[in-house]
């Protein structure tokens, strides 16, 4: 109900709604609406409630909200959980996906207490200053073309980072988005696949938008970055959230376990990593040399120092 109020405020920002106009809208009690008013108070949300005029919504808080997110775009929105605090997205979209769920459910957490990244990293995810998100997904390719879905992925986190906040990031392969040299974004991927068919596919998205410098973990300062810090505004999560999502599902549903020259030229438009010397770090050792490209599966193609070909489908690629 929370939600559905705070929706109905943020459509009227700075006009009083009369107590009965929004009783009639949600369908609910005058009692109702009230104690749902208070309740957003208490966490600090800026509602001025005059007798006879209703309840005026100051100004919009960047509180995460489905249906501001849904009214933003028509982009897998209709299966949106938000909660206040989860130990990892993925961990509440694993459970999810595991009973059923359907393919676009998104979850979304102001908090996370448990993030994580690729090789088991910790992922600092404080209490409203970032994104932090999980999409389920169910493709009908076989689990060997999945690995394209991380670097989809990466290009959509771009290109919505992009248009809604003025600033082209670049991508570090396979699953970092980039601004001037600092992480902004992580993705982590997760498969359950029984030999030739995908269960599901998790892709976990987790996005530092308006965190402070010193607000990161002393060992993440020089390493980590944010939007806010990039462009010194801070940015409206919905809006960004609903932009990936847009332009995430306009590059699924085009995508058929293979990239096309059209989008293996965006990535080499954008990508940090391609025609550098580069250390990939892996389970059997480490390959030094020059990352050439991508084959159409997103795989890394690498000549190493004496001149040895090598395809990595996964690695810590380090510069």
């Amino acid at each position: 109900m929370k939600d559905k109020v705070l929706s109905l405020l943020s459509q009227n920002v700075g006009d009083y709604i009369s107590g009965q106009t929004m009783c009639s809208t949600l369908g609910v009690s005058r009692t109702t609406v009230w104690k749902t008013v208070n309740a957003l108070k208490q966490q600090g949300i800026a509602i001025e409630a005059v007798t006879k005029r209703g309840y005026c919504l100051t100004h919009l808080p960047d509180t995460l909200n489905q249906y501001r997110i849904a009214s933003y775009g028509d982009a897998w929105t209709a299966h949106i959980k938000v909660f206040d605090t989860v130990t990892s997205t993925n961990v509440v979209a694993k459970a999810l996906a595991q009973k059923g769920c359907e393919e676009g459910t998104i979850i979304l957490a102001e908090q996370q207490t448990a993030g994580k990244g690729r090789l088991g990293r910790a992922w600092s995810s404080p209490a409203q200053q970032g994104i932090w998100m999980t999409v389920v997904l169910r493709p009908q390719f076989p689990p060997q073309h999945a690995t394209g879905i991380t670097l989809l992925a990466a290009l959509a986190v771009r290109r919505a980072i992009a248009s809604v906040c003025g600033i082209s990031p670049t991508i570090k392969w396979p699953n970092d988005v980039m601004l001037s040299g600092g992480k902004v974004c992580g993705i982590l991927t997760e498969m359950h696949a029984e030999m030739e068919q995908i269960d599901y596919v998790l892709v976990g998205i987790g996005i530092n938008v308006n965190t402070q410098k010193e607000e990161f973990p002393s060992c993440l300062q020089d390493i980590a970055s944010s939007i806010l810090i990039e462009t010194g505004k801070k940015i409206g999560r919905n809006t960004l959230i609903a932009r990936i999502l847009h332009e995430m599902k306009s590059l699924y549903v085009a995508y058929e376990g293979q990239l096309d020259a059209a989008l293996l030229a965006e990535y080499y438009t954008h990508s940090n990593t391609i025609g550098r010397r580069i250390r990939v770090s892996q389970v059997g050792g480490e390959i030094i040399g020059t990352a050439d490209g991508m084959d159409s599966r997103g795989a890394l193609l690498v000549t190493d120092e004496k001149g040895c070909k090598h395809i990595v489908l996964s690695g810590d690629v380090s510069y």
